[in-house]
């Protein structure tokens, strides 16, 4: 207990489990495999996420780049078209869209900056971090994957537990 952010609570008690048992070589072990299995699937997660993640930011790119010089060329074309008459609702929004982007780019880094506060707020809280997992566990495509990484998180830590002797 006297290293938490090394040692947290699961580790120290199947320790003290291990020496009350006698076990305490096999009871090392075990963390370390349960450590190592850990790590393996963490990265294979990472791993997993990297190409979406890619994917995203270059649709992201590809979305502002098209909205700052693609579209204020074809606003101008379809305002000579249309010689002062209205354009589709759907056209208009994508045409203000694009202006607000272009001439107003700073209000987006300020709104993305306070997301990522309130999320660090947030994440500080027991309250905040329930409501943030409850968010997570619904994402579309994500959300099966962080409840099938936690089962096997949960199983894993079972078994070890059970292993070594803890009630």
């Amino acid at each position: 207990t006297a290293f938490p952010k090394v040692f947290d609570m699961l580790f120290v008690n199947m320790v003290r489990a291990g020496e009350a048992g006698g076990i305490l070589d096999q009871v090392l072990v075990r963390l370390a495999e349960f450590m190592e299995k850990a790590e393996r699937i963490r990265r294979r997660v990472q791993g997993a996420m990297i190409y979406p993640i890619v994917v995203l930011v270059v649709a992201i790119g590809i979305l502002v780049f098209l909205m700052v010089s693609i579209i204020p060329k074809f606003a101008v074309i379809f305002s000579d078209l249309t010689r002062g008459g209205r354009l589709p609702p759907l056209t208009e929004f994508v045409i203000s869209l694009s202006d607000f982007i272009k001439d107003r780019w700073y209000w987006l880094l300020i709104g993305a900056a306070a997301i990522c506060v309130i999320f660090k707020v947030l994440r500080v809280t027991q309250f905040g971090n329930k409501i943030l997992d409850a968010i997570k566990l619904k994402l579309p495509l994500f959300g099966p994957l962080f409840v099938k990484s936690s089962v096997s998180r949960f199983s894993r830590t079972l078994g070890t537990l059970m292993g070594s002797g803890v009630p």
